[in-house]
């Protein structure tokens, strides 16, 4: 999807994730083009409380987002990663990634994108 000359192009190949609680969009942008490349997911428990399990979902999540971006970032060519992540979310998710990857985010973004359009997740990114 190309996004309007109104925004900044990307000047260098990004890697964009847009979490929740039990998955993640995984973005490439460059230029004025961003297209979805990937999916992270984990398996959500039937019949269970929600609450008892999001700590460990988060566990799982951050670790499995974790291992796509470095591989993004060291294989796929991207030279910057941009983390969307609810606030709610936010300290569990990042306790949960690897340490240098975290590092490696050019961006954090406290916002739940990850079911959005992604025109609307451009111009929220966008517009700051």
């Amino acid at each position: 999807m190309e996004f309007s000359v109104h925004y900044q192009p990307f000047t260098e190949r990004t890697v964009i994730a847009l979490t929740n609680t039990e998955r993640a969009r995984i973005l490439s942008a460059m230029d004025r083009e961003v297209d979805e490349i990937d999916s992270v997911s984990i398996s959500v428990p039937e019949n269970n409380d929600f609450d008892a399990f999001k700590a460990s979902q988060l566990t799982a999540l951050g670790k499995k987002l974790s291992k796509r971006l470095e591989h993004a970032l060291d294989k796929e060519g991207f030279a910057a990663a941009i983390l969307c992540v609810p606030e709610v979310n936010r300290e569990q998710l990042l306790a949960a990634m690897d340490p240098a990857i975290v590092a490696r985010c050019t961006s954090i973004v406290p916002k739940n994108l990850c079911a959005m359009d992604l025109a609307v997740v451009m111009r929220i990114l966008l517009e700051g």
